[in-house]
């Protein structure tokens, strides 16, 4: 059974004809809660045939509400309920709202009064002209030949809040919520500088931050800000500090309106002022988003949504609830264009999701067996594709250091993981596979292209996708339990506006004995990740290296690693791999690593290092076997190792070997971090300047039996990582990767 959307339709039509008829009595539905609703009467008499699809025509839908679908709405497996686009044609369904009465106000600026705004009715963050995303006015400026490390300014200095300000002070506790600034940046007297938001990347650079400015105090040089710091996770108590050196911008100033395309909005007065782009002006082009979401499927616990499916779609201007109002990774303030909880066996497909405000797609708490495929998400501003819920059942830390939070005791007490696999939902069987996710993040610059966040995800498949341009991880897998298989994914320009990351990046994700499904570690293979940047500016370089930008205080080319296992990698495989050119390293493995077997990769041209091990203890079965590990740089070292005293590395690398390394012609193979502690446990001492020796390594077992030789790639300037017939890889036992089969199949994605 078919039924029709049509911009041009009625809700009071029954929805079964493409076009209206001839006498205009009946035709198309106009929206898809009429559409939804024609499917419930239907049901309601017993008259629905399956399966059912609402073909949706070309045209714009302007949506002030999501299409809600609950476990009423759900099809079945041989009757499924699906909203698509009608063949041939593109329907895009908009949480944009008009903006109209605009009169000139100065030069080349317009303003156009939006009383809802004014009444906190309407939450207003982005404007967009003509279906583009338009520039909110900021200083500094834009630098569009440098549009990721230019136009910032930077913290001076922390300075302790004027009790006399106000009762705010009060709130800021320990976390400093006022800083120094250049005064040369900002020469203006703002009118009303409490109009404006400061964004900002604070402390190790991990996240961003937009926060409402109190006061500005141009004599003294400095900006009060309305709040402190969002945490980067409540729930681990881990604090995000300003420091000497954070980079940031202010935005949303009048003052600062002073280019074509830009805007900003006086909540006081409900005015938005805008500078339209070169040429004539639309007046009827200018939108703002105004709802948080388009379609929530939503079920109960044992009640779920089943079987709807969305194919062929295109989402637009949503809201940004970013920072939001509640705790970190809670919904609703990612506003996810499309949300699911308790879905089952649902399917996006084939849609574009283009500059929405949010998260594109969110699957929250409890879902299973969904299928994500073939669509194309980009310009989103948090994530692409994010699996998450609240973190619960962590041990408590020790956060007074800062942003770095001590380890949490599940590492060496295993029993302690029991109460988060009760508490974290389940999230299994999905398969998210042919997406390409580009340029996302645009508010939120944690947001990566697919994320796991607090569930367990057992039987979980990330496979076939493209995802490049990211501020932060491709795909991050960040505190969960069970197999989820990372394969044939293509990544590349990643963790381009943080640092401490990496391509792929697990962290906190565990396994739990008690549950054989739980009990199962990754597997990440044949995907080929390259040009990890990584970008941090906080005064003192934590990692060495680092191409300078605005005078040696942005570094990119930073404290970034391909594949990145953070925290207590348990029981996983990294098979087959390609990592080209990335920072610190193709692989990184650290803290309580166990069981972790790294075979069969390609590991070209890392800038600092190809492999960094961090082991704290107590780190164990750690196999490095079979890779091929390929340099050019001559101050790149093969390890980077550092110990922490009385770790046994012997017990944490269970075997390193058979491996081919190629450093750069007339190179040495070797080491950076503090290695000291290997040498003591072979009793001897380290070389000139505290380093370990090639022939220390192999001392200490490692490698003995690995080739230094060229590995014959086909075509290496050009990415082409082929083996020649004559290659000694071969000899070792390295199987050849087939790169044609990594990233989205021809057909697949649209």
């Amino acid at each position: 059974m078919i039924f029709y959307v049509a911009a041009k339709g009625g809700d009071t039509w029954s929805g079964l004809l493409p076009e209206p008829n001839a006498a205009g009595t009946d035709g198309p539905l106009a929206t898809l809660t009429g559409a939804r609703d024609a499917i419930r009467r239907l049901r309601l008499e017993g008259a629905l045939r399956a399966p059912v699809e609402v073909q949706v025509r070309g045209g714009v839908y302007l949506m002030s509400e999501p299409l809600r679908l609950g476990p009423g709405d759900s099809g079945t497996a041989q009757g499924p309920v699906t909203y698509r686009a009608f063949p041939g044609e593109r329907p895009v369904l908009s949480g944009g709202r008009p903006i109209t009465g605009w009169e000139s106000f100065r030069d080349g600026i317009l303003q156009a009064q939006v009383p809802q705004t004014r009444a906190g009715q309407w939450h207003l963050r982005q404007l967009f002209y003509q279906g583009r995303r338009m520039t909110r006015a900021r200083r500094p400026k834009h630098d569009p030949a440098d549009p990721l490390y230019g136009g910032w300014s930077f913290v001076e200095g922390i300075v302790p809040e004027d009790p006399s300000l106000g009762p705010a002070a009060e709130a800021a506790i320990a976390v400093p919520v006022a800083f120094s600034f250049d005064p040369g940046d900002f020469p203006a007297r703002w009118q009303k500088p409490e109009q404006g938001e400061v964004f900002v990347v604070p402390g190790s650079c991990w996240i961003n931050d937009i926060v409402p400015i109190r006061h500005v105090d141009f004599q003294r040089g400095t900006i009060h800000l309305a709040r402190a710091l969002r945490p980067y996770s409540e729930s681990l108590g881990v604090s995000v500090r300003l420091r000497a050196g954070n980079r940031f911008r202010v935005e949303n100033l009048l003052e600062d309106l002073t280019e074509p395309g830009e805007w900003c909005l006086d909540r006081d007065t409900g005015t938005v002022y805008f500078w339209p782009p070169s040429g004539a002006f639309d007046p009827e082009g200018v939108s703002a988003p105004f709802a948080d979401s388009l379609i929530r499927l939503s079920g109960q616990p044992g009640q779920p949504v089943r079987h709807l499916h969305l194919r062929g779609l295109t989402f637009t201007q949503t809201q940004s609830g970013f920072p939001g109002r509640d705790a970190y990774y809670k919904t609703p303030n990612a506003s996810p264009t499309v949300y699911l909880e308790n879905a089952e066996d649902c399917r996006i497909e084939d849609c574009l999701f283009d500059a929405v405000g949010g998260d594109a797609i969110r699957l929250q708490h409890a879902n299973a067996r969904c299928t994500i495929a073939g669509n194309e998400i980009a310009q989103a501003g948090a994530y692409g594709i994010f699996l998450g819920s609240f973190q619960q059942g962590f041990s408590h830390h020790d956060t007074r250091s800062g942003d770095v939070p001590n380890p949490p005791r599940w590492h060496t007490h295993p029993e302690e993981r029991e109460p988060t696999v009760l508490a974290w939902p389940r999230s299994p069987g999905h398969l998210i596979t042919d997406n390409y996710i580009h340029h996302v993040g645009v508010y939120e610059k944690h947001a990566c292209g697919i994320c796991f966040f607090g569930v367990s995800a057992p039987d979980v498949t990330v496979a076939h996708n493209r995802i490049e341009h990211t501020p932060r991880f491709g795909i991050g897998l960040l505190s969960g339990f069970g197999r989820v298989i990372v394969e044939y994914n293509d990544l590349r320009y990643l963790s381009e506006e943080t640092c401490d990351t990496g391509g792929i990046c697990s962290n906190r994700w565990y396994t739990w004995e008690g549950d054989p499904e739980l009990a199962r570690g990754c597997i990440v293979r044949f995907n080929r990740v390259r040009d990890v940047i990584g970008c941090g500016a906080y005064g003192t370089k934590a990692e060495p290296g680092g191409t300078d930008h605005a005078g040696g205080r942005i570094w990119s080319l930073y404290y970034g690693w391909a594949i990145y296992f953070d925290n207590a990698p348990m029981e996983t495989q990294v098979y087959g791999n390609i990592c080209a050119r990335n920072t610190l390293g193709g692989i990184m493995i650290s803290h309580y690593g166990r069981n972790v077997t790294v075979e069969n990769n390609i590991f070209v041209d890392s800038a600092r290092s190809q492999i960094y091990l961090l082991f704290a203890g107590p780190e164990s079965g750690i196999r490095l076997c079979r890779n091929l590990l390929v340099w050019t740089r001559a101050d790149a070292d093969f390890v980077r190792l550092n110990l922490t005293p009385g770790v046994d590395l012997g017990q944490a690398i269970a075997e390193c070997e058979g491996n081919l390394l190629c450093p750069p012609p007339g190179g040495e193979i070797t080491f950076s971090g503090s290695p000291v502690e290997a040498v003591k446990q072979i009793g001897r001492r380290p070389v000139g300047g505290g380093r370990l020796s090639f022939e220390q390594w192999r001392a200490l077992g490692f490698d003995r039996h690995s080739v230094l030789a060229d590995p014959g790639f086909v075509d290496p300037a050009c990415d082409n990582y082929e083996l020649r017939l004559d290659s000694p890889a071969l000899k070792l036992g390295f199987v050849p990767i087939d790169a044609s089969r990594i990233g989205p199949r021809q057909g697949r994605m649209k």
